[in-house]
């Protein structure tokens, strides 16, 4: 678990250091075109949470996050999680949340910049990132485990009838 840990950590860092760096060299609105039309770095100030729903609702869902944050803190800290993936999963997830959280704790808003133009997608930050990562490792966890699931009950019907009355 010291592993993880310590990716999660700076991975923390590198999201906290990438925001600080967009606030100091740009404006709000500010775009930059890195390959034009395709990858921008355009300076958003994000007031709600996902997608920007639910705008200026800063405490209602940092108080939501910080639950959920310290669920997923007890259930590593207690080691519940079983597989080295949901333990990845939930560092990663954790990282995301926590530079969020501390976005919209200190500042009132989560400092955005990723802008995929070419997916006429929402504007985002490395953060968004690890937690849509970690999510997908939780999503992959579940898969195998349904495919493990199946391929076992799949094989146990494979299996010759004993006929009746013998042991």
């Amino acid at each position: 678990m010291k592993k993880p840990l310590i990716v999660s950590a700076l991975l923390l860092i590198l999201d906290q250091a990438s925001k600080l760096l967009i606030k100091l060299n740009f404006e709000q609105y500010d775009t930059m075109p890195l390959i034009p039309g395709v990858l921008h770095i355009s300076y958003i100030r994000n007031t709600g949470v996902a997608f920007g729903w639910f705008k200026d609702q800063r405490w209602v869902f940092s108080v939501i996050v910080a639950l959920l944050l310290a669920v997923g803190v007890v259930l590593l800290v207690r080691r519940m999680l079983k597989t080295r993936l949901l333990v990845w999963a939930a560092f990663l997830i954790l990282a995301g949340g926590f530079g969020n959280l501390i976005d919209r704790v200190a500042f009132g808003f989560v400092t955005d910049f990723i802008d995929l133009r070419f997916l006429n997608f929402y504007v985002f930050n490395l953060a968004d990132c690890f937690v849509v990562a970690g999510a997908a490792l939780v999503i992959i966890h579940f898969v195998k485990d349904i495919k493990k699931e199946y391929s076992g009950k799949k094989a146990a019907k494979e299996l010759p009838e004993e006929p009746d009355g013998n042991v």
